[in-house]
């Protein structure tokens, strides 16, 4: 009766130096090679080569053996090809004796080890014995002698075996030196030459009184496994050298009952690596004894993991480098390999765990999966698919502040955020700076409001229909005194290469030359502006953002009253090559390239600029209108486009970045036909290069 299978656990801990044997894979039981190796014949003695491709075996009276279907053993072999063994075929060139057998292999795979001794020319069968045979090009070389000393007086029996350790130093050999006997004890011969060994010596703490057959070595040399039928039936067992020169040997331990059985069980054999073993046996078998292959421990006790990682809400790959990481178990492991450009990954982890993938990214939020390899122990691949949902808001930031200036509505005045008409009691404003921040759904429209006692204000539109992933938002909200005195100066900020309103950026400005504490309040929806100014004053004012130059205009509010409205839209000018500014508040004397000294304000804003723009090459372009002669136009603008190159190079700016040119009345803006026009056309410009 078979005993319980962790017994094969814990025999095969025992016997096997690396790895660790694990039951939970059907592979983990035997299983027979099949139809392409096993037939209703005896199949023993497998031999596999160390690549794993090529098995070699003996098959026992079948009738396209040498000697026919009576008494006669010859050596066959299957070769693996594309997942499957070969149907079986006679190896040629070995098979001249009766009883033919490989009994050992090399680590290279070119050098057996024959049982008889055979021939010159290989072709017939001499004497009891074993030959060595190499692979050459045109298949296994002659078998020569191996000569193991007083090896003829000690192999007698009916049967004999051996095995030759990996570095060909040792043999272990199964013999009995009485005349057809079946019963056969365990030996140990040392290479004394390439040719000889020495005379076996018995191993007594192995050998027992029954039959003792089929040694075989694993490839470290650490464990040797043999047959016997100590207990009554032949099983397989496993022993360790105790030291170098392989004298003294640990106790025999029989192998479990997964592999040892009421049948007979005979020739294991491990591969290369110690992970799989092939023998011999009844059990189960197709009428004789088959061939079986087990696996003993995993090689590759890992799982492959791999999957995409889409976007939940539009099903999208999340593709672009650095989009997002997977954390395992709660920590972002760096051994996943990511494919930036086609959201994919892949991993591998030991086998023995349960593993929790999550992706992570800012701003997103994630769901995790569940792969769960605790109990598998053997090599797997799986498939893990993996979403992150952008969040449903945008966080907005900005002041509260009073119109026209940059200072926050005090805090005495108790302000409040609205949205949609009603309290945003869960907003903080800051007492001190006013400053507010929250978090907000996007896919709608909101009205946004600041409102404090003795202060008025009008909503402004945050428009976040469009927006459907995370995003950081800048909207300043502005209230007034009541009654204030003031002309509200208000328009469109607009953007001159495209001609429509400019896209809001954070640092967007409107500002006044001749009061810069003051601002503008601006829609960041539409770039509308609106500031209050005293009447009764001229003034400088122009919108800036960053990447563009601003264009400043002249206000005159010397005639307006209190409470007047005045309209003017404001452009900017994005810094690219080919983009010409036109520089409205230069002054001439009339008549003469002299500039007056209300232009100076205007050409610092342009040495600025060039200052921040280290690489920038700018034309300067004089225009003048039509009245007079072309001749003395084009003198005149060529000696005020100089006049300008001249004052920004005296400001520290290399001449060899401005050019400087006139182009009399050859290029107006305007009709000539009116003073308007004509003032239109009277302009210096620059240009970037």
């Amino acid at each position: 009766m078979k005993k319980n299978l962790n017994l094969f656990l814990m025999a095969l801990l025992s016997v096997l130096a690396a790895g660790q044997l694990t039951w939970a894979q059907s592979s983990f039981l035997p299983q027979n090679l099949g139809k392409t190796v096993n037939s209703g014949y005896d199949e023993t003695n497998p031999v596999v080569t160390p690549d794993g491709k090529t098995l070699f075996f003996v098959r026992a009276n079948h009738p396209n053996n040498n000697y026919g279907s009576f008494d006669s053993q010859d050596i066959w072999f299957s070769e693996w090809i594309n997942e499957q063994w070969s149907e079986a075929r006679l190896v040629p060139g070995l098979n001249n004796a009766r009883y033919n057998a490989i009994l050992s292999i090399s680590p290279d795979g070119r050098t057996i080890l024959l049982n008889g001794v055979f021939n010159k020319k290989g072709t017939f069968f001499k004497k009891r014995g074993l030959s060595i045979s190499t692979l050459t090009s045109a298949g296994w070389s002659t078998p020569e002698a191996l000569r193991v000393k007083r090896l003829r007086r000690m192999n007698g029996g009916l049967n004999a075996g051996a095995t030759l350790s990996n570095d060909g130093k040792y043999m272990i050999l199964a013999l009995t030196p009485r005349y057809n006997r079946k019963r056969m004890d365990l030996y140990v011969a040392e290479r004394k030459s390439d040719s000889k060994f020495g005379r076996p010596k018995r191993l007594a703490d192995i050998s027992s009184r029954q039959q003792d057959q089929a040694p075989f070595l694993s490839a470290d040399g650490k464990t040797l496994y043999f047959a016997s039928d100590r207990s009554g039936n032949f099983d397989i067992y496993a022993t360790h050298p105790k030291n170098e020169k392989w004298k003294e040997w640990s106790k025999p331990v029989r192998l479990s009952d997964t592999i040892n059985t009421k049948g007979w069980e005979s020739y294991f054999r491990t591969t290369l690596k110690g992970s799989v073993a092939y023998y011999a046996s009844t059990n189960q078998s197709t009428g004789a004894a088959d061939i079986f292959k087990v696996k003993l421990f995993e090689e590759n006790p890992f799982v492959e993991i791999k999957g995409i990682v889409t976007n939940a809400r539009t099903a999208l790959p999340l593709t672009g480098k650095g989009a997002w990481k997977i954390s395992i178990n709660g920590a972002v492991v760096d051994s996943v390999r990511i494919q930036a450009d086609s959201a994919t990954y892949k991993v591998r982890l030991p086998l023995g765990k349960k593993y929790e993938l999550r992706p992570v990214a800012e701003h997103y939020t994630s769901s995790a999966g569940t792969i769960d390899v605790s109990k598998v122990r053997e090599f797997t691949k799986a498939r893990q698919d993996l979403t992150l949902a952008p969040y449903q808001w945008v966080r907005v930031e900005g002041q509260a502040l009073v119109r026209g200036t940059t200072q926050p509505i005090p805090s005495d005045a108790k302000p409040v955020l609205w949205i949609d008409n009603m309290p945003a009691d869960t907003i903080q404003l800051d007492p001190l700076t006013g400053k507010y921040e929250m978090r907000i759904k996007h896919g709608k429209a909101y009205q946004m409001q600041v409102k404090a006692t003795r202060y008025e204000s009008a909503p402004v539109t945050l428009d976040l229909t469009r927006v459907d992933g995370y995003q950081e938002l800048h909207q300043d909200l502005y209230a007034e005194k009541e009654k204030e005195k003031g002309v509200t100066l208000a328009g469109t900020i607009f953007d001159k290469k495209t001609g429509k309103p400019a896209q809001y950026r954070r640092g967007m400005r409107v500002s006044v030359d001749q009061h810069p504490e003051w601002s503008a309040a601006i829609d960041t929806a539409n770039s509308r502006y609106e500031i209050r100014l005293m009447p009764g004053a001229v003034y400088t004012v122009g919108a800036e953002s960053p990447g563009y130059f601003p264009v400043f205009e002249k206000i005159d509010l010397s005639a307006e009253k209190d409470a007047a409205r005045y309209l003017k839209d404001l452009t900017i000018v994005p810094v690219e090559v080919g983009q010409s500014i036109r520089l409205n508040n230069i002054f001439f004397e009339s008549g003469r390239a002299v500039l007056k000294k209300e232009s100076f304000a205007e050409l610092d804003k342009v040495v600025k600029f060039l200052q921040e723009n280290a690489d920038l090459h700018i034309e300067i372009a004089g225009h003048t209108d039509n009245s007079g002669s072309a001749a003395l136009n084009l003198q005149l603008s060529n000696a005020r486009a100089k006049a300008v190159v001249d004052y920004i190079a005296s400001k520290g700016i290399d001449k060899s970045r401005l050019v400087g040119k006139g182009y009399g009345m050859t290029k107006p803006v305007a009709s000539n036909a009116t003073k308007d026009g004509m003032a239109q056309n009277r302009r210096v410009e620059f240009t970037i290069l």
